[in-house]
This record gives structure tokens, C-alpha cells and sequence, in this order.
């Protein structure tokens, strides 16, 4: 048996492609074809990269000596798979520790639909996930929710994003328990141009127990009875630019 032999027949044993193992060891596959059919050899540091994942000695795997290694070592082997389907150049599923396909499943998956602790997709699910639509404990997309929030669209325990909505939400337009933004609705509401809330600091406050407002103050609950009088403070002092952050504001909480 050769060294060609013995690499392919542990390649096998862990259900292994020779693209798999390729790409496992940062090689091509025609390397690890030339490896199997005694082209060539693999370099020394890929020798000790497949004698730790496949625990075996590296004597065994040059001469056929003793195989197993005399200490246990605990490995963890993230399973794998590849859809033999494709959608263009990417298989239609794949699960890995670095998944890539339309749906991808891994630890670092890259996909349409990517789920891991660190994946990016269209749609990503995972710890920390970067996206267009993504759900994670640290998340960062377009439109994100997880325990801490950046996206444009933000929904977490912390949320940061033009539109935010979160324990504490900070962005152009914030919503929650403490709300910082250029225009802020919260039980602590700092406002640059309306601060809506409980206790509420800005040009515009509107609080029900407190405000505080460079230009207009009001301390009440019937945010409607002020309504004409801070359209027309803001008509003048809101930049076209976030006009439609305005209206937004205006008709959820002061109508």
C-alpha cells in the first residue's frame, strides 16, 4: 500500500470528497488526486494537517507504520455535505464548516440562505451574522434583529440603524426604552429635532413627565393638542433630507 493508498483510504473512512479534502487542507482537488495516484507527495505541513485530522501517525502515512497515534486527541469534525444539484455555479445545498451554496449551513457559511456562528447571505441566521435580513446575537444587515442590532432597519436589546427599535436604540429615527436619535419616542426620549417620551430633551420635547426644548416644551399625555403648533416649528427646522422621518413621527405619536 502506498502513501496514495492510505491517503485515499482515510479520505473515505470520514466521508470525504477529494474536493472536501482539498479544500479542508487549502489545496485543489488535482492535488489531492496527484497525492492518491503517486504523482506527487503533499508538502510536510499538509503530512501533519492530515495525520491530526485523520489521527493517524505520520510514519503510518509515509511507510505503513504504527497507525494511531499514541495520545487520544478530542477533535471536533463539523460534518459535511454538497448537493450533487446546482443553481448556476453553486450547489443547491451544502453543509460544512465553510458552507457555500444557496443554502448554506456552517460555522463560516456563505450563502442565499446561510445559517452558522458566522455567516453571510441574503438571509443570515447565526451569532454573528452580516446580510440583508439577518437574525443573530450580533447582527448586520439591511433589516437586523438580535441582541445587539446595526442595520437600517434595527430591532435588538441594542439597536443602531437609521431606523432603530430596541432596549437602547440609537439612529436617525429611534424607538425604545432609551431613544437617541434625531427624532427619538422612548421612556428616555433625546431628540434633536422631537423627543416624544416619558422624559423627553430636544428642540421639539414632548414628555409626559418631563421636557426639555430649546424651541418647544410640552409636559402632558395628549400629544395631538400640540400637534399644529410643532408642525410648523418643524417645517422650518427639519431638513428636507429626513422630511419623511418627520411625517413618520408626526402621524404615529402626535396624531
Amino acid at each position: 500500500m502506498t502513501t496514495g493508498d492510505r491517503i485515499a483510504q482515510k479520505r473515505k473512512e470520514n466521508n470525504l470528497t477529494q474536493e472536501e479534502l482539498a479544500y479542508k487542507l487549502g489545496v485543489s482537488r488535482q492535488a489531492v488526486s496527484g497525492w492518491e495516484n503517486g504523482l506527487n507527495y503533499p508538502e510536510t505541513e499538509k503530512l501533519i494537517a492530515m495525520s491530526n485530522y485523520f489521527g493517524v501517525t505520520i510514519d503510518w502515512l509515509l511507510n505503513g507504520g504504527e497507525e494511531k497515534k499514541s495520545k487520544s486527541v478530542w477533535k471536533f469534525s463539523f460534518p459535511t455535505y454538497t448537493s450533487e444539484k446546482k443553481v448556476g455555479s453553486l450547489p443547491l445545498f451544502s453543509l460544512g464548516k465553510n458552507a457555500k451554496g444557496i443554502i448554506a449551513v456552517g460555522l463560516f457559511a456563505r450563502g442565499l440562505i446561510a445559517v452558522g456562528l458566522l455567516p453571510v447571505g441574503l438571509l443570515a441566521i447565526g451569532v454573528l451574522p452580516i446580510g440583508l435580513l439577518v437574525f443573530g446575537s450580533f447582527s448586520f444587515g439591511l433589516i437586523s434583529i438580535g441582541g445587539m442590532a446595526f442595520g437600517a432597519l434595527a430591532f435588538g436589546g441594542v439597536a443602531v440603524g437609521i431606523l432603530s427599535f430596541g432596549g437602547f436604540s440609537v439612529g436617525l429615527g429611534a424607538i425604545g426604552g432609551c431613544a437617541i436619535g434625531q427624532f427619538a419616542y422612548g421612556g428616555y426620549a433625546n431628540g434633536t429635532y422631537l423627543a416624544l417620551g416619558d422624559t423627553a430633551l430636544g428642540q421639539i420635547a414632548l414628555g409626559s413627565s418631563s421636557a426639555t426644548g430649546s424651541l418647544f416644551s410640552y409636559v402632558g399625555t395628549d400629544f395631538s393638542s400640540v400637534y399644529e403648533e410643532i408642525s410648523l416649528i418643524l417645517e422650518t427646522t427639519v431638513p428636507k433630507e429626513l422630511v419623511w422621518l418627520k411625517n413618520i413621527f408626526l402621524q404615529l405619536f402626535c396624531r
